[in-house]
């Protein structure tokens, strides 16, 4: 998780909070301008504990980006276990459900915010053996909906990305892996995977959290309730 107040070249200096990690540790930078901290996402208390951090920090928050994972055993439904489950749901959905509620009365208090749910293109082109994962992902696409409509008046925004493969550490060694184990070299994987995206290409991981930066600033003030597939193009709806 981390924090950052240096963006000048686009938008006025702020603070975000993304929940990227849920365990029980933190790390400062030592430097006021962004520091790393990690938290158990599913306990109020954990959560409310960073806020209170964040704020007692910089004195404000203008942002938060959900972003907290799990829900990847791929397995087929019929084999699923209900524990995994309840991960996925505990992580991903209530996870959210306490970092956006505790940051809702600082974000009031300072004349709005914006709210960014990171989410999946497998809500919108369903694949096999992601059950678990497109549920809570799909659950949190109807959490964002209703509270950009619920927090409109006090100018707070919540808007939804759609990823899809994002090149980066975890594509990366799934590529490695998946082609030793089919015989195939990883160009050849990856051809097929690209050529299903129009673009031609995996999105790096940084072009993909450039979007999540554009709605957190004022370049997009106006939008809320929205839906931006940020995927190359493999989905287009």
């Amino acid at each position: 998780m981390f924090f950052i107040n240096n963006f000048k070249k686009f938008f006025i200096p702020i603070v975000f909070l993304i929940y990227v990690i849920y365990k029980s540790e933190i790390y400062w930078s030592g430097t006021e301008r962004y520091y790393y901290i990690t938290y158990y996402i599913i306990i109020a208390f954990c959560t409310q504990n960073f806020v209170d951090k964040t704020l007692s920090q910089f004195g404000r928050i203008d942002a938060l980006i959900n972003n907290a994972i799990a829900g990847y055993d791929l397995i087929p439904f019929e084999k699923s276990n209900l524990n995994s489950w309840k991960e996925a749901i505990e992580i991903m959905l209530y996870g959210s459900y306490n970092t956006t509620k505790q940051v809702i009365e600082p974000m009031k208090s300072k004349g709005g915010g914006s709210i960014v749910m990171i989410n999946s293109m497998v809500v919108r082109k369903p694949l096999p053996n992601h059950s678990d994962y497109a549920t809570s992902k799909a659950a949190m696409r109807g959490l964002a909906n209703s509270l950009a409509v619920e927090l409109g008046p006090y100018n707070i925004r919540v808007n939804t990305l759609y990823m899809g493969w994002m090149w980066g550490p975890a594509v990366q060694g799934y590529i490695k892996q998946t082609a030793k184990d089919q015989g195939i070299s990883e160009k050849d994987l990856i051809a097929g995977i690209t050529s299903n995206i129009p673009l031609g290409i995996i999105p790096e991981d940084g072009d993909c959290a450039n979007a999540a930066l554009f709605l957190v600033s004022d370049l997009s003030k106006v939008i809320t309730g929205a839906g931006i597939d940020v995927n190359g193009g493999e989905v287009t709806f």
